[in-house]
């Protein structure tokens, strides 16, 4: 099969899954690496939020994939996700945003691997800045809040970045772009309880994000708890500026309801944070909801939700 006819039938299944994609060579990944440092540089990304998620990048492609040649980046359409926790008799319904969840990597792979394996090619996971990758691909753009967003689905998506051996016969490769409309709206700004996003700046204050910290099991500045968002009520993570942007108007209201935790359960999780000490049956059912990983913080954010209920 040639190369062309490869990247058809790739493109076609992705379409039939509904999934959104581009191609890049594998040359920029220094160039994606070096504007990442250099805005930590600058001061434009905090030591602490390039500690917590920006210092995972591979060293080099070889480890990853050898002989790799370039770079499929990917974006799974996705819902917000409602989860529900049981007090006092009464369920209480949380959001899980819809980046968390990923049981869809699964579905994205299968596509990669019954396109590209048949033909002698091969794939692996790439540890690169997702959201850089997709605005520099074409894929997206990025919203004044630096959340990236896709036409037609907004910010309501899951991005995965793979290493291939396929030839890159078309580079998409570009310079970064900011939605047009950014120009003239405030929204996510005015919306920002926290005060992360600026008008001044391009880069949001990550380390004045809410998400930054319901992440994350970190001693919390006194002004986090007043500002955390009880409206969108997520369980991890914050959605105030997403919610806000009207690039989401036909998207903010995809929710989806996955699962309630019964009273017993939410008793066990309002007050344990160690994984080894869960019911059997608890840990699979965090896992099932991605949740697994992040059991230490899981009973401080809920005791905060259920205060605000």
């Amino acid at each position: 099969m040639s190369n062309n006819e490869l990247m058809k039938q790739l493109g076609n299944r992705m379409e039939e899954q509904g999934f959104r994609w581009r191609m890049v060579s594998v040359k920029h990944v220094e160039e994606l690496k070096e504007e990442i440092f250099q805005r930590k540089r600058s001061g434009e990304i905090a030591e602490e939020v390039y500690h917590e998620y920006l210092t995972g990048f591979e060293t080099a492609v070889a480890e990853a994939l050898p002989g790799a040649r370039s770079i499929i980046v990917t974006a799974v359409p996705q819902p917000r996700y409602q989860v529900g926790f049981t007090r006092d008799g009464e369920v209480h319904y949380f959001t899980i945003p819809p980046t968390y969840l990923h049981h869809t990597d699964q579905e994205v792979e299968s596509v990669l691997k019954s396109v590209l394996e048949p033909s002698g090619y091969r794939f692996s996971r790439a540890l690169l800045p997702a959201k850089l990758l997709t605005v520099r691909s074409g894929l997206g753009r990025y919203g004044r809040n630096n959340i990236t967003y896709i036409e037609g689905i907004g910010s309501f998506f899951r991005l995965r970045a793979y290493y291939t051996d396929l030839p890159c016969r078309q580079d998409h490769w570009q310079s970064a772009g900011v939605m047009d409309i950014c120009k003239n709206c405030n929204a996510c700004v005015d919306g920002c309880l926290a005060g992360a996003i600026s008008r001044e700046r391009f880069t949001v204050q990550a380390n004045k994000c809410i998400t930054f910290f319901s992440e994350l099991d970190i001693p919390w500045p006194p002004w986090v708890e007043s500002c955390w968002d009880r409206d969108s009520k997520c369980l991890v993570g914050c959605m105030k500026c997403q919610l806000n942007c009207p690039k989401n108007r036909e998207n903010r209201n995809r929710v989806e309801s996955l699962a309630v935790f019964s009273q017993q359960e939410t008793s066990i999780l309002l007050k344990e944070k160690e994984r080894n000490r869960l019911p059997v049956d608890l840990l699979e059912k965090l896992e099932r909801l991605c949740l697994a990983e992040y059991i230490p913080i899981l009973s401080r954010n809920l005791n905060i939700l259920f205060q605000a209920a």
